[in-house]
Parts: structure tokens; sequence; C-alpha cells
């Protein structure tokens, strides 16, 4: 089959030989090739790039200015070659060779050990990131990361694998002293509330409940010192609940 490069490994094996040489005769000992056959193999190389890489005017050949610059790209090409051929040979592709994961640090701090275990057992090399989420998900989608763990489940990108890890509920904490009704509602028309900044995903969620026609503006509210004694109650069931999800390229995560 023709290359659309104008030569393939071979043939820059070849020229190197040449270019070394500077005999036909020389490189084709070398290769276990005869000297017509490497004489062609110049012949079409220097008609495909469409320039002289070899002086035949003069013995031994010289290479050209063109071809010196060839060769020093040969030379790298090949070298690659030849590691690639290397490790295809003695790689073990019963496990991945890197994974790189993302995180927010609370739950590497709960599942941290455990994670790292099923890693070295599937991986050959692997590295955690910690951080905020919305961080996580631009590592993902621009491939430098292969697996997030986060609350933000990308739902926009139908080309991701994702798997519920963990649920967790909001809390809304109160004094202990607090006799008030109940309700959510009256609560936070009774109390200031204190809540997570909106560079967080978790506060973009609670914004977006407390946005809701029923409740934004009771939830306008201005920041206070917390009660040194606080009740914790649970958010009713309309309130987002946000859970932790394993979200993954399924290309990236096979293949890297």
């Amino acid at each position: 089959m023709a290359s659309s490069f104008g030569f393939d490994l071979r043939t820059l094996e070849a020229f190197v030989q040449i270019a070394e040489s500077g005999n036909l005769t020389l490189a084709g000992q070398r290769l276990g090739m005869s000297q017509s056959s490497l004489s062609q193999i110049l012949t079409n190389l220097e008609a495909e790039m469409r320039v002289e890489l070899m002086d035949r005017s003069v013995r031994p050949m010289e290479i050209t200015t063109a071809g010196r610059y060839l060769y020093d790209r040969a030379q790298s090409l090949l070298q690659e070659a030849r590691l690639t051929s290397q490790k295809m040979r003695k790689a073990d592709y019963k496990l991945l060779r890197h994974v790189k994961i993302a995180l927010v640090d609370s739950i590497i701090t709960a599942v941290g050990k455990p994670l790292i275990d099923v890693l070295r057992q599937r991986t050959q090399s692997w590295a955690a990131i910690t951080g905020q989420s919305h961080l996580h998900a631009h590592m993902l989608l621009s491939r430098q990361a292969d697996i997030i763990i986060s609350d933000d489940t990308l739902s926009d990108h139908s080309d991701l694998d994702r798997h519920r890890i963990l649920r967790e509920p909001f809390v809304l904490a109160v004094p202990n002293d607090y006799t008030g009704p109940k309700t959510l509602a009256d609560v936070l028309q009774r109390l200031d509330f204190i809540r997570y900044s909106t560079s967080s995903l978790i506060g973009q969620d609670v914004e977006l409940f407390c946005a809701s026609p029923a409740r934004s503006r009771r939830c306008a509210c201005s920041w206070t010192t917390p009660s040194p004694s606080c009740q914790p109650w649970p958010v009713p069931s309309a309130a987002p609940s946000p859970h932790r999800c394993v979200c993954s390229r399924a290309a990236s995560a096979s293949t890297r």
C-alpha cells in the first residue's frame, strides 16, 4: 500500500545507512540489500520529497542540506519506532497503562485507601488529583483526566459513562433554642441563611433551589455569625440532594 508520507520506516532506515556510509555498496552490506535496490530506494525517495538528498557528483557521496534535515528527522522517527516495538512486545495488556483520577478532598479522605488499592491492582501507574468539582469537569472534557468523582454529572455530555456511588442529602442547621415553625420556608423567613458560595457546585444547587418562585424571596438573607450550638434538620425532599457520581470517557478509560 502506498504511503501518503512519501516514505516508510524501511525507506528511512535505508536512507540513514546511505547517508552515514556515503556508499551504496557498504550500506547494502549493512542492510542485506543489493546496491541496485538501495539506489532505487534513494531515487524514489528524492522523487517523493522533490529534492536532492545525496550529492552523487562526488565520491563518496555527500549529504545535501535537505538530506541532513531528513537524516536528523529520520533518526528521531526510527528511534521512536524501535522503542515502540520494544514496549509493545514487553507490555502487560492486562493492566491499564496510566489512569488519572480527579476528586474532591472530602471524598478522598473517605474512600482514598480502597480507591488507591483498586488503582494499584488495575493500572501500571496512576495519579490522583484533588480540588473543586468544576475544575475536574474541565479536566475530563479536555482529556486531562480519565475519571472524576464529582457531584457534577455533566448531563449535557452524552459521550460519558456515569455510575452513582453515594448520595448525600442536604441538612439545614438551626440554633438549639429555635422554637418557631419547622417548615423550610418559615425557617428561612425568620433566620439568616448561611450557605455555600456559588463558586462551588453545591452552592449553585442551593441557589437554584432557592431561586424557585416559592422560595426566592425568603432566601435573600444576610450573612451572620452562627450560634455555637445548632440542631440539624433534614431539608425537605423537594430540595436538591447531591450525589457523588463517577464520570469517565469510555475511550479514555479503556485505552489510556
